[in-house]
Order: C-alpha cells, then sequence, then structure tokens
C-alpha cells in the first residue's frame, strides 16, 4: 500500500476508536440512578413553573423610542446635489 492510503486507513481506525470510545462512556455515565434523578429535576422544573418565578414580566414600550432621537426628514432629499439641476438624457 502507498503511504497516502495507508494514512487514510489509519485516520479511519482511530476515528472508529474514538467514536466507540465517546459511545461507551456515555452509556457507562447512564445507570439505575438517571431515572431518579430525572424524576427529581422534573418535579423541581414544576414547582419553578407552578411558582412562575422562572417567567420574568416582559411589557412592551407604549411609543417608539427613536422617535426623540431620529432627525425628522428624508435624509436623501437633503443630501442630494442633482434634485433641481439634474436632467434624464434618456427621456
Amino acid at each position: 500500500m502507498s503511504n497516502k492510503t495507508t494514512l487514510m486507513v489509519l485516520g479511519i481506525i482511530i476515528a472508529l476508536i474514538v467514536v466507540g470510545g465517546i459511545i461507551y462512556y456515555s452509556q457507562s455515565q447512564t445507570g439505575s440512578d438517571a431515572a431518579g434523578s430525572d424524576e427529581a429535576t422534573l418535579q423541581e422544573l414544576n414547582d419553578l413553573i407552578e411558582e412562575g418565578s422562572g417567567i420574568p414580566d416582559i411589557s412592551t414600550p407604549s411609543a417608539n423610542p427613536l422617535d426623540s432621537v431620529a432627525p425628522s426628514g428624508n435624509p436623501i432629499e437633503k443630501a442630494n446635489p442633482f434634485t433641481n439641476d439634474y436632467a434624464n438624457p434618456f427621456e
């Protein structure tokens, strides 16, 4: 085999070993404790939802906040130097 093919095969083998290790580790972390802790977590979340402490009060502004900051008028009309002097040659 050539050097390039050997490196490709080694890369695939290493990738398979890493994926297998990740799968083994993730499955070994789940056990009989996981079901009890999930139920406890669910109960805590339900308690928080019932209390309403996790929901922030969101109010919408009554007016546009940029009305006082933004200048009025069309900036193109003020900055266009060709408003009166320009004649379209194709008309």
